[in-house]
């Protein structure tokens, strides 16, 4: 059975951010969305960086909940649901400027959709044959996963990722490995490091600032464990788990009723008790 997925989807987005700037299909994290999309000139994205995408502190505007009449609700008519063109079009509406960018953070579906606009136009190529090139045969994936579309074709890169929890199993794995599978590293460490480790993160950013229970890197959460610890969270309960220096990894796949009442912290105590038995939190 496939699992979708819709904020693990960023978290992907995110790790593929990385082999692209690797490449040099983006040239600087600091690169303005509108080098890469012209389109979004004269939105309040078009000066928003790369670097701030990924962190979700674009300072635009937007409410992230899963009702009709949300920002977010809307994208995901324009997109998943094909009830607009998609493409640019599914978020030049956006308007409104809550904040200067850089200064504080907001999770917002539209700084991730708007981060996959600027990957699909640097890589020049499906993000779905790029996934399955550069991350998903690389991690040695057992089975095939796959993107949702919309109607241009674009992907929606804030969500829509479906696969299986063994594969999801074998992501956390490379992650655990600071990106290297046999030997070969699939995505930069530094730029691993920079996305997952608490201490390279802006104040606003650290655990205990964007959620009581955790912190934010590049399109992922940070947890507030001693060791670096981190998560890749999607809407109705699944998740992915990873700590590096104990090479735990815990995925679950899951299909909660409600995407705003769900119960995160029953899972939060499971999930340390998880880690405390595998003695991978040092007291």
């Amino acid at each position: 059975m496939h699992f979708a997925s819709h904020s693990m989807a960023k978290s992907i987005t995110g790790i593929l951010v990385g082999i692209a700037h690797r490449e040099g299909h983006i040239a600087s994290l600091d690169d303005k969305v509108v080098q890469y999309v012209p389109q979004l000139a004269g939105t309040p994205y078009e000066e928003v960086s790369v670097r701030n995408l990924l962190r979700m502190a674009s300072g635009v505007q937007w409410e992230q909940v899963y009702s009709p009449g949300s920002d977010n609700y809307r994208l995901n008519a324009e997109t998943m649901m094909q009830k607009g063109r998609g493409g640019v079009s599914a978020i030049s509406w956006v308007s409104r400027r809550a904040a200067p960018q850089g200064t504080k953070f907001n999770y917002s579906g539209g700084d991730t959709y708007v981060l996959g606009l600027v990957l699909q136009a640097a890589i020049k190529r499906p993000l779905a044959e790029y996934t399955s090139e550069k991350l998903w045969k690389p991690i040695g994936a057992e089975d095939y996963a796959s993107w949702l579309v919309d109607w241009s074709g674009t992907v929606p890169a804030n969500c829509c990722f479906n696969a299986r929890l063994r594969d999801y199993g074998r992501l956390g794995a490379m992650l655990a490995d600071d990106g290297v599978v046999s030997g070969k590293e699939i995505i930069d460490r530094e730029y691993l490091l920079d996305a997952t480790d608490a201490g390279r993160q802006p104040e606003f950013l650290k655990p205990g600032g964007p959620a009581s229970w955790g912190g934010y890197g590049y399109q992922i959460w940070l947890r507030k464990n001693k060791l670096r610890t981190f998560s890749m969270h999607g809407v109705y309960g699944q998740l992915l788990l990873v700590q590096p220096a104990s090479k735990a990894v815990i995925v679950i796949t899951s299909a909660w009723q409600d995407a705003e009442n769900a119960p995160n912290d029953e899972r939060g105590y499971f999930l340390e008790a998880v880690l405390r038995t595998l003695q991978a939190i040092p007291d």
